[in-house]
């Protein structure tokens, strides 16, 4: 039987849920040098309301592992920007 390294307590309900996800998954799957990196951008839509997205990209391990960008979707806050940075990496 296969191990199970990955953590199963990981809920995806809450904004810090898919990123631990995608750490554990990415030291599983690429190495434990490699590790998630996200960007935020802001969009601001009046002088009172914002909306973020964010990218996640690999650093570290070999090369073919870097060029992985995946892009989340608008959100209102920063953390929700980076669950759905993390959800589309992990979707794909």
């Amino acid at each position: 039987m296969a191990s199970n390294d990955c953590e199963s307590q990981v809920f995806a309900n809450v904004p810090e849920g898919f990123i631990k996800l995608l750490i554990s998954i990415t030291k599983i799957a690429i190495g434990p040098s490699v590790r998630p990196e996200f960007t935020l951008y802001r969009h601001k839509l009046s002088d009172s309301l914002s909306m973020y997205q964010a990218a996640v990209q690999f650093k570290g391990g070999r090369a073919e592992f870097r060029r992985f960008r995946f892009v989340g979707r608008a959100m209102p806050t920063e953390r929700h920007a980076m669950q759905m940075a993390a959800r589309e990496a992990i979707a794909r």
